[in-house]
């Protein structure tokens, strides 16, 4: 095993100025400067999750637009108790109204922000002692950064599943399944977390076995080529998703339903095994 090259993660982040806060942390990182790097990683996260937001506003999400709205006002007006409670809460905002992070993520991030805190606050700490952060701790929160939040785009959890549930519906959504892959890939996949993609393999499956979502009858093909979209992009997890869920879908079926199988299997051979 090898640690991962930090310009590497640099070239990974998503948003081309959250990228500019991440490399000072990188350059402060790789100079010594440790409290400083620990400082620009939490500048880092916390625009990224308000430029997330804004783009989720722009799609017509109405708890973006009250947070938004709520943030330009104190910025506005330098309202600076409104910007501190902002900050203060800013993971909890994105992992319970937005779905930007899961739980262990959070976590996760929550103690890159008690280290920014006893970097930008050295008065707090205990018996007026300096807070000396190692090397290793700092490596760690530069890649908690980028693994659970700079690279992803901000839609993930529930609100992803029912937006590709909606493409997939769509009269103009690709017939073809290459090109239904490059919309695919282009719109979520590509940077989609692995709760994700195991979800909406979950979610395909069993309207096509089942046919019990109305909407979906006639649009089977469009749910096949989602599987095989996933299936190119994350082979293993959409492997362990099937492997898993199949034989238990399939024996819950009647005999009026079995022959569903068919497409599956016509679209992925490894399905009949």
């Amino acid at each position: 095993m090898t640690l991962i090259d930090l310009d590497e993660l640099i070239l990974k982040v998503r948003d081309q100025l959250s990228r500019r806060y991440y490399t000072e942390a990188i350059r402060s990182y790789q100079a010594g400067v440790y409290r400083a790097a620990i400082i620009s990683t939490w500048i880092a996260v916390v625009y990224d999750i308000i430029s997330k937001i804004r783009e989720l506003q722009t799609q017509g999400d109405k708890a973006a637009n009250l947070f938004i709205t709520k943030l330009d006002k104190a910025v506005s007006n330098n309202t600076i108790p409104d910007l501190q409670a902002i900050e203060q809460g800013i993971l909890e905002t994105a992992r319970d109204k937005f779905e930007l992070l899961s739980k262990q993520e959070y976590e996760d991030l929550r103690r890159l922000m008690d280290d920014r805190h006893r970097c930008a606050h050295p008065a707090f700490n205990e018996d007026n002692a300096l807070f000396e952060p190692t090397a290793e701790l700092v490596r760690a929160h530069l890649r908690h950064a980028v693994l659970h939040l700079l690279q992803h785009q901000p839609v993930q959890g529930k609100s992803a599943l029912s937006r590709i549930q909606g493409d997939i519906l769509r009269d103009s959504f690709p017939t073809e399944a290459e090109a239904a892959q490059r919309f695919l890939e282009s719109k979520y996949l590509n940077r989609a977390k692995d709760a994700l993609v195991r979800n909406l393999v979950s979610v395909m499956l069993k309207p096509l076995l089942r046919q019990n979502v109305p909407e979906l009858i006639g649009k089977e093909n469009n749910a096949i080529n989602t599987l095989l979209a996933v299936r190119s992009t994350h082979r293993e997890i959409y492997n362990q998703v099937v492997e898993q869920q199949v034989n238990f879908l399939v024996d819950s079926l009647d005999d009026s339903k079995l022959a569903n199988l068919l497409g599956l299997i016509g679209a992925d051979r490894q399905i009949w095994d």
